[in-house]
């Protein structure tokens, strides 16, 4: 928890690894006094894709004088300079939490439907973070999308299946395919077993009429 303010979360890189190394879904709640109002935001995006441990600030509100890396939206870099991922004391990576969870006042604390709704959010978003928590565990790479009130989608995810463990490759599709929303699935050529399992998750998105959007690759 934290005052809402525009001042970054400054985390050392014994501070950055002790959070990814946590296996529980962490969130930040910002407080703002003067208007009895509370905002959540989730860590995950600062621990997934394109993050890596070193000197680090997280970012609340999404700064204007920081513009987004191309490479990764949620790195941010100075404006005018390109970040050269030293993740030094004066050179940090820099890091977007991400849209808002939810918003609430305190006077919404006394509307008993106001307070089941963010429970059941937060519920459901404390199930999604534990799936991708695991999927981190298992070096997959991964971006994610989601707006105030809903809950997280992947929109990028990179699974390396080249070890050869197709019964870890299997049961980590089994894992991650039900929390993708969009079932345009690009792999390796060369890699026939995943082709083919791909191809089935093909088929059975069809027969469940589940629409194929562009946006995700393994």
């Amino acid at each position: 928890m934290k005052s809402e303010s525009d001042k970054p979360i400054v985390l050392k890189p014994h501070g950055y690894e002790w959070l990814s190394r946590l296996d529980i879904p962490l969130f930040l709640m910002t407080v703002h006094l003067e208007e009895a109002r509370a905002r959540r935001y989730s860590f995950e995006w600062a621990l997934a894709y394109g993050t890596t441990p070193g000197w680090t600030e997280l970012f609340v509100d999404r700064p204007r004088r920081l513009e987004p890396v191309r490479i990764a939206t949620v790195v941010l870099s100075v404006e005018g300079k390109d970040p050269t991922f030293q993740n030094t004391e004066d050179d940090p990576q820099r890091i977007w939490l991400g849209p808002m969870l939810a918003e609430f006042h305190l006077a919404q604390l006394s509307d008993d439907t106001m307070v089941r709704a963010i429970q059941a959010l937060l519920k459901g978003w404390c199930a999604s973070l534990t799936d991708l928590i695991y999927l981190r565990r298992q070096g997959i790479r991964y971006t994610l999308h989601w707006s105030a009130g809903t809950l997280p989608a992947l929109a990028y995810a990179e699974i390396n299946a080249s070890a050869g463990n197709e019964a870890a490759t299997t049961q980590t599709l089994k894992r991650i395919v039900p929390m993708i929303d969009l079932l345009s699935l690009q792999t390796d050529p060369s890699d026939v077993a995943l082709a083919a399992a791909l191809a089935t998750i093909r088929q059975r998105a069809d027969e469940r009429g589940i629409p194929r959007l562009p946006g995700v690759h393994v």
